[in-house]
């Protein structure tokens, strides 16, 4: 059952809020789509509790802040699998049929694994795509379910993938995720996300903030550009973005959660970087890789205010 502290509808104006890093000109299906995908996170959600890193935060100040960039998976949100993405296949089988013959009225072939046939679908995108030069590629699932059940309409499809990923990949709010990012924009520093992500990972905001959501005014969602973290393209366009709005690199202060796909890039397009220590299940401090340390480790989001000197 979920939560009786999520927010509830309704849900437009916080949908609204998150559709610039969906599309540039937002039009009602993708209001109703974006609200649709958050009532199935709202619905199957229980909340998730943090697990310790013993982790010591490192705190120094920076000055001339402009923008607050922030990975989601393991960052803003907790993620019970760690990071976004398909886990423990075998176990996870089971449920998805019952919840493909429960909710979408599907007859199964008892000898099909849908979910290893998902996982070998998507494995042999990944390969096709680095194949054609594409270091670190990325999907939109929704063509992988497509190809399984072509039968069901795409807004079926829609739910089923959001439906599996709350079962694969569940979430909750970071503590103090919320109120974070309501003093940032408080303060009028220009937010933005660069996220593993797809389709239904914006919806992670109305279902769990609703009216409270601030505006993202620069997201890059990796589905959308069919190239995935730890790669620079994402990085390489949000700084093209910020530039745009006046924000250079050094202005940018950027939190995520793996030092590989996070700090390690975030660093090489030149922003200031935060690693967040919060939770043991995505916690990735990758010492056996050696990179260089970020410029900040927190252990709770609220600790970013104390990082940034105001300007008066």
């Amino acid at each position: 059952m979920a939560s009786q502290l999520l927010p509830q509808p309704p849900l437009t104006k916080s949908v609204i809020s998150i559709i610039p890093s969906v599309q540039s000109q937002p039009n009602c299906n993708t209001i109703i789509h974006m609200e649709a995908y958050a009532r199935i996170y709202r619905q199957h959600s229980t909340p998730l509790l943090c697990r310790p890193t013993g982790v010591a935060p490192v705190l120094p100040q920076f000055t001339g802040i402009k923008s607050v960039i922030f990975d989601i998976y393991g960052t803003l949100f907790i993620s019970g699998s760690g990071d976004i993405g398909v886990h423990s296949a075998s176990q996870q089988e089971e449920t998805l049929r019952n919840i493909l013959t429960s909710e979408f009225d599907l007859n199964l072939d008892n000898a099909s694994n849908y979910t290893q046939r998902l996982l070998s679908s998507i494995q042999a995108e990944h390969q096709e795509m680095k194949a054609r030069g594409i270091e670190f590629p990325e999907i939109d699932i929704r063509e992988h379910w497509k190809k399984l059940f072509p039968a069901l309409s795409d807004e079926q499809i829609d739910a089923l993938a959001v439906r599996y990923e709350t079962i694969s990949n569940p979430v909750w709010p970071m503590p103090n995720a919320l109120e974070t990012l309501i003093e940032l924009d408080r303060r009028d520093l220009h937010l933005g996300i660069i996220s593993n992500a797809q389709f239904y990972t914006p919806a992670l905001f109305p279902a769990f903030f609703g009216d409270q959501t601030p505006n993202f005014p620069t997201a890059l969602y990796s589905y959308r550009h069919r190239e995935a973290k730890p790669g620079l393209e994402l990085y390489h366009k949000t700084v093209a973005r910020l530039e745009i709005a006046g924000i250079k690199p050094a202005e940018v202060l950027y939190v995520g959660n793996d030092m590989r796909n996070d700090i390690h890039p975030g660093r090489a397009v030149g922003f200031k970087t935060v690693l967040l220590a919060s939770d043991l299940r995505s916690y990735r401090p990758r010492e056996e890789m050696k990179l260089p340390r970020a410029d900040a480790t927190i252990t709770d989001l609220n600790q970013i205010i104390d990082l940034l000197v105001e300007s008066h």
